[in-house]
């Protein structure tokens, strides 16, 4: 079990939205703000907004693991860091890169 810096019992009710996504264990062990978030074609194996949120900084030993990733409502990331709901209606096939001033800034998802 992971210790995550908020605690369930902590997590308010920011949005309506149930739906899922996967975040870095760097935002919700570390606490770090999201620097890079990016939404792709759900999956269909959960209840998948397609949203992938990352601190920015991760390595690619980092990223190639996937037990530092969490599966989270987006109501749970959002109360990491609620600078993100803005984008959350975001068409699928878009990244945003928070710039220096704290602004995410849309950018084209490089897709793999």
């Amino acid at each position: 079990m992971k210790d995550f810096k908020i605690k369930k019992e902590d997590i308010k009710k920011i949005i309506d939205d149930n739906s899922a996504c996967i975040v870095s264990d760097e935002i919700l062990i570390n606490g770090k703000s999201v620097g890079y978030m990016y939404r792709e074609i759900p999956s269909e194996s959960f209840n998948d907004s397609g949203w992938r949120f990352f601190a920015g900084d991760e390595t690619k030993e980092f990223c190639d693991n996937p037990d530092n990733f969490s599966i989270v409502e987006l109501n749970t990331l959002c109360n990491y860091d609620d600078s993100v709901i803005k984008k959350l209606c975001a068409e699928t096939g878009v990244a945003y890169k928070k710039n220096k001033r704290g602004c995410f800034v849309k950018e084209k998802l490089d897709s793999k």
